[in-house]
């Protein structure tokens, strides 16, 4: 039998040699814990299939029945060797669409279509789970496509709650968009939605075409409708297609009834903790200018035409809780 191990101060950690790579990578999925017990080795499963946490690592192999004794550099998760072979969709925030003003409930609310689409090497995939019914949402996790077609999972990128609603009743991933506005020339949110989350699923196609986009789309379920008694979903995304929201479905809009006449820009933005792992984040903020303006009590609202500066805000903006 032959093992290669990595020496900690209390215990040791070991994985078969056959899942060493040429390069003296160590799959994942292969380590299982070793500890040493009155002078004995007793190899027993890891509750966590996760390597120790450093950065490189020297494993010793050893060859019991001839005696040889070897060494294999592993690359720990950061390294480029693992990133380099992931593909990673690219999430890209189109600006708001199809914007206006209804008054519901004698409040002023600004609405607009939303959409996302994904634009980069590979699906955006999502998969949630719950351990019971008593535990109220999912933990969800994305799954990451590799170019050798294995996947390697990536921490909570969120949750999944199941929303009632009159417009329709499924699990929604939270967070995934934000929608706020701003006054003109300020990088503050003064008002933000208050929207219960989305269904993610390939409900358009994009245009251009990307590199490897997909004929036909994947992900057309509705996310579990009405059925709320679901331990786990899948939700995504297909590179070329993407998700939108038309205005005022469920959320789509802000409440603009105390907002003072004036110019403001209306900003969507995507992934906004960063927590889904992309290939580029420098397209995930996209925007319009807007004028409100006070006729006879109503809020009514004029669409402006785009300034260069403004249509390539930073990423990075500050907002409202």
């Amino acid at each position: 039998t032959r093992f290669s191990l990595a020496i900690r101060p209390s215990s040791y950690f070991c994985a078969n040699p056959n899942r060493l790579g040429a390069t003296g990578v160590v799959a994942r999925a292969a380590w299982t814990r070793c500890e040493v017990r009155t002078g004995t080795l007793r190899r027993v499963r890891y509750s966590n299939p996760k390597p120790p946490r450093r950065r490189i690592l020297v494993a010793v192999v050893v060859g019991c029945a001839s005696g040889a004794v070897g060494f294999a550099t592993w690359a720990g998760p950061a390294s480029s060797t693992t990133a380099s072979a992931d593909l990673l969709p690219d999430l890209v925030q189109e600006p708001p669409q199809n914007i206006g003003i209804n008054r519901v409930g004698g409040r002023d609310l600004l609405g607009f279509r939303s959409a996302v689409h994904n634009a980069g090497d590979g699906p955006l995939t999502v998969v949630a789970r719950r351990p019971n019914l008593q535990a109220r949402e999912m933990v969800a996790r994305q799954l990451v496509r590799r170019a050798d077609g294995s996947t390697r999972s990536v921490g909570q990128v969120g949750v999944l709650r199941y929303v009632r609603s009159p417009d329709h009743s499924h699990w929604h991933i939270l967070p995934f968009e934000r929608y706020e506005l701003r006054r003109e020339g300020s990088r503050v949110g003064i008002v933000r939605d208050r929207k219960s989350g989305f269904c993610l699923g390939d409900r358009y196609r994009a245009e251009p075409r990307p590199d490897g986009a997909v004929a036909v789309p994947v992900h057309v379920g509705r996310c579990g409708f009405a059925d709320p008694g679901r331990l786990a979903m899948t939700e995504g995304i297909s590179v070329g297609w993407g998700d939108d929201y038309a205005a005022y479905l469920d959320g789509q809009h802000i409440d603009v009834s105390d907002v003072p006449s004036g110019r403001y820009v209306l900003v969507h933005t995507v992934n906004v903790r960063g927590r889904i792992v992309e290939r580029d984040r420098s397209n995930n903020t996209a925007s319009r200018r807007i004028e409100l303006r006070r006729v006879r009590g109503r809020v009514q609202v004029r669409i402006l035409p785009p300034l260069a500066a403004q249509e390539s805000s930073a990423q990075k903006t500050q907002s409202v809780d």
